[in-house]
């Protein structure tokens, strides 16, 4: 006779009632939920339903994961708070090709790789559906995921909460520069276009804060530098043009050239790392400023911003760097601050991370809350 445990009509906790046990399992880390899927059939049908995402969604609760990609075979997914450490199933794209993701976001408890990068022929134009890859947390694997309505690469986007948002770029087979938009429903796994921006831009950043989708920086058709920003109200369905967002900032280039690796949001609070003078600031809104709350850590080295990122966790800024120059065997190296408009010297603490012989250069990264 099976164990009760192992009784698909058992609860899922003896002697506790349903409603406890999904509590208590909700509190799981949820990069755990591929494991509990191996009890029994209905812990399989329970972690397929999201019940468990729902939870911690009401309750509050949230961990954050940080994947990494350095050219290899397979993501690697750190938790900073547990100190714990995992690769990813290898993607199956990656299993027959040399393509890396050009673009790497999260949603919820999934990740997308938007538009693949050829990693010695450049950017190459997508030829199937499987260009495009959505992996899930709960069920650790990899799933072929619908093309954008307008494939394209150098886009800005961002998580907005229930969906994903990309904006601008360049079209995939073409140069034209971009100023379409269009949102990603990962209940249906579907594209739906929103209305265009009021400018058309690639290279540029996406961001969301106070509930809405903001594009800034990048180049125009004409390959000028815009120093504008554009915000999309969800509620209203249009855009709104910011004029000289980022016009008296002196690291606009870097700013524009290689988007979403120097800025974050933190508490609806813009903040970008300014490569050259190594400070970081955070932008003013009341009056389009601004200002310089602290710099980045002086052991630090941020090789002119090759490999560098900077990404929101939660109510803290992370800074992701390959070594510390006083100690070049080192791997990785995670510097954390809480940033605030009111600081004017933001205090870091640094953890080490060993990333066991794997490449220092981080191609891609970004934060999934779950």
């Amino acid at each position: 006779m099976d164990h009760p445990f192992r009784d698909v009509d058992a609860s899922y906790l003896p002697p506790f009632s349903d409603d406890i046990a999904l509590l208590i399992l909700a509190r799981l880390p949820s990069s755990k939920y591929c494991d509990l899927r191996l009890v029994n059939r209905r812990f399989r049908s329970l972690i397929r339903s999201g019940e468990l995402n729902e939870i911690r969604k009401k309750i509050g609760l949230k961990v954050p994961k940080i994947f990494l990609h350095s050219g290899e075979a397979r993501y690697q997914c750190y938790e900073p708070y547990t100190r714990s450490c995992w690769d990813l199933p290898v993607c199956p794209y990656d299993e027959t090709t040399p393509y890396r993701a050009r673009e790497l976001f999260c949603l919820g408890t999934h990740l997308l790789l938007l538009g693949i990068i050829n990693g010695d022929c450049g950017l190459c134009g997508l030829q199937s559906d499987s260009d495009i890859w959505r992996y899930e947390l709960e069920l650790n694997r990899w799933f072929n995921s619908p093309m954008m309505i307008t494939p394209r690469f150098v886009f800005a986007s961002a998580d907005c909460g229930s969906v994903a948002c990309v904006a601008g770029g360049e079209q995939q087979g073409s140069e034209e520069v971009l100023n379409s938009a269009e949102k990603y429903n990962p209940e249906s796994k579907s594209w739906e276009s929103l209305p265009s921006m009021n400018r058309r831009r690639c290279f540029c950043s996406g961001l969301y804060m106070d509930s809405k989708f903001y594009v800034i920086g990048g180049i125009n058709e004409n390959r000028d530098l815009l120093t504008c920003g554009e915000c999309y109200d969800f509620e209203r369905n249009v855009w709104e043009l910011i004029p000289n967002m980022i016009e008296d900032d002196p690291s606009r280039t870097v700013l524009s050239s290689q988007p979403q690796d120097f800025v974050a949001v933190v508490n609806n609070e813009l903040y970008y790392l300014d490569v050259p003078s190594r400070h970081l600031k955070v932008y003013l809104k009341n009056n389009s400023t601004w200002k310089i709350v602290g710099r980045a850590p002086a052991s630090i080295e941020l090789f002119e911003g090759w490999g560098v990122k900077l990404k929101s966790l939660g109510d803290e800024l992370v800074l992701i760097c390959r070594t510390l120059r006083k100690h070049p065997t080192l791997d990785i190296l995670m510097c954390f601050c809480t940033p605030s408009p009111e600081l004017d010297n933001v205090e870091w603490r640094v953890l080490e991370f060993d990333r066991q012989g794997r490449n220092l250069f981080i191609h891609n990264c970004c934060v999934m809350m779950a």
